[in-house]
């Protein structure tokens, strides 16, 4: 393939046969789309965190509240725990580690409430 020289007058503005390569147009386009699926990505995963974070939530008061029930069930008095260590230590033992979000309410027996300063306190 025979390429055209780019000094002086032989240059016309047209491309070359068999010249590679993308026009700035093409380039353009390419960076507009890539962008338009950023922001859509952006917009799809803002609005699943905050329905994790709701899951998330449920779920550990789920967790933590029938945990409390087995604990009544299993003991002898039949009585609720009075505090969140109460589930921790042996014998029973029926949380592994101590709920960050959630704790036992100390003036309504056996019933679960948010941690004042915990992320599902506004739940």
């Amino acid at each position: 393939m025979r390429q055209r020289a780019c000094d002086g007058d032989d240059w016309d503005g047209r491309p070359v046969l068999g010249a590679r390569g993308f026009t700035l147009i093409e380039a353009l386009v390419v960076v507009v789309i890539l962008g338009l699926l950023a922001a859509v990505m952006v917009f799809v995963v803002g609005g699943t965190t905050d329905k994790a974070k709701t899951n998330s939530c449920a779920a550990e008061e789920t967790l933590l509240q029938t945990a409390v029930e087995l604990y009544k069930a299993s003991s002898e008095t039949e009585q609720y725990p009075t505090k969140i260590e109460d589930l921790l230590t042996e014998p029973t033992k029926f949380l592994r580690s101590k709920p960050t979000n959630y704790t036992i309410s100390s003036t309504e027996p056996g019933t679960v409430i948010p941690v004042p300063d915990g992320e599902c306190a506004d739940e």
